[in-house]
């Protein structure tokens, strides 16, 4: 993955283009997988043993099992459960600390990047929009999972 700042980014809109769901592994947390794995079972994972991470499964294409294309457009078949790496992917709040590129929150300072191939992605100055709506909410999501 190729990460840029969140301060090098104008916006960021979903747009629908399904490279997430088809380009990178979805690791869940434990109690995403506790979750999923009384709804599905337990053939939906993937799993490393040393350290144990679930994995969502692919199929043979490499898109996620949960992936559904529909008039050119990606939808998720559980949106409304889907994972938290999900629910704020191309954002990556990381716990390396850069004063300079950190973003100022509720008195808390979060070093947020983005995927740069992102497709959603617009280049240039962070927008009013981008910087006291869009960023805020990744933080909130990313805090309280359960939020849409």
């Amino acid at each position: 993955m190729k990460f840029i700042s969140w301060k090098k980014v104008e916006s960021w809109k979903c747009i629908s283009c399904g490279m997430c769901c088809h380009s990178y592994d979805i690791i869940l947390e434990k109690n995403e997988y506790k979750k999923m794995c009384k709804m599905f079972g337990n053939e939906i994972f993937n799993y490393n043993k040393y350290p144990i991470k679930y994995f969502l499964k692919r199929r043979t294409n490499g898109s996620c099992i949960f992936q559904n294309i529909s008039e050119g457009k990606s939808k998720c078949n559980i949106h409304q459960i889907k994972p938290i790496i999900c629910k704020i992917f191309p954002f990556f709040i990381l716990s390396s600390y850069n004063k300079k590129l950190s973003f100022l929150y509720r008195k808390k300072r979060y070093n947020i990047y983005l995927e740069r191939k992102c497709k959603g992605i617009k280049l240039g100055n962070p927008s009013n929009e981008f910087i006291y709506e869009t960023l805020p909410e990744i933080i909130n999501i990313s805090l309280n999972p359960i939020l849409k």
